[in-house]
């Protein structure tokens, strides 16, 4: 159906009313961080485009931090990660957790995870040239399981969304990419021809987060 205030045609697993802002908890609050990364190489000519999606885990809560989805070079991509590790770090360093000097070698809760099928060498390679020259190299690790079907995956998650699990820093509702991954999951649904690396992105991050410490927190459907 049509938004009236948002040019947004939802689909069949998410609504509106479960985009629930908030303001964000203290970094250090937080018990780890996930940036998944889908270069969304091998899609259709029309379904271009590249996400990378922040997200965090304090208590029971899933926090969307920050999002970058568009078309745009890998280069550019990689360098929005490496900002997003930076500001991590900077506000950590203010919070007075570790100093500047440690910046290249302490050892943060914040994972980078992206689909092993993309972890070929010229993405690689990119993330290695980025990082000599900000003099340090972020640890990225694939995601090596057989996943069942997209759209069955990420429905499997909807229900986080629907019971008050899922929140979305309130700094970041006027930010494009967090609003153009909000458009493409909202607009999921099963056969769509639109974009949808933001919603599987989220669902990457999300699985991550849950991996270790299940919360049984919803019934599968």
């Amino acid at each position: 159906k049509e938004m009236m205030h948002n040019p947004i045609v939802e689909g069949t697993v998410f609504r509106q009313e479960w985009i629930r802002w908030a303001r964000r908890p203290k970094w250090k609050d937080f018990s780890e961080f996930v940036l998944y990364i889908d270069p969304s190489w091998k899609s259709k000519k029309t379904n271009d485009t590249k996400a990378a999606k922040l997200w965090g885990k304090c208590g029971t809560s899933l926090w969307h931090l920050r999002a970058f989805v568009r078309k745009a070079t890998v280069a550019e991509m990689v360098r929005w990660c490496y900002d997003r590790y930076e500001e991590y770090c900077l506000a950590s360093i203010t919070a007075g957790v570790f100093r500047t000097s440690d910046i290249a070698s302490v050892s943060l809760p914040v994972r980078f995870v992206m689909e092993a099928s993309f972890m070929q060498d010229i993405l690689l390679d990119e993330f290695t040239t980025e990082g000599n020259i900000r003099g340090y190299q972020l640890p990225i690790t694939g995601d090596t399981r057989k996943k069942p079907d997209k759209f069955q995956r990420i429905e499997a998650v909807s229900p986080l969304w629907e019971r008050g699990f899922v929140f979305y820093d309130a700094d970041q509702k006027d930010d494009p990419d967090m609003q153009a991954g909000i458009e493409q999951l909202l607009a999921f649904e099963k056969g769509m021809s639109g974009n949808d690396d933001a919603p599987d992105a989220d669902e990457g991050a999300i699985w991550m987060l849950q991996r270790n410490t299940r919360q049984q927190i919803y019934s599968p459907r």
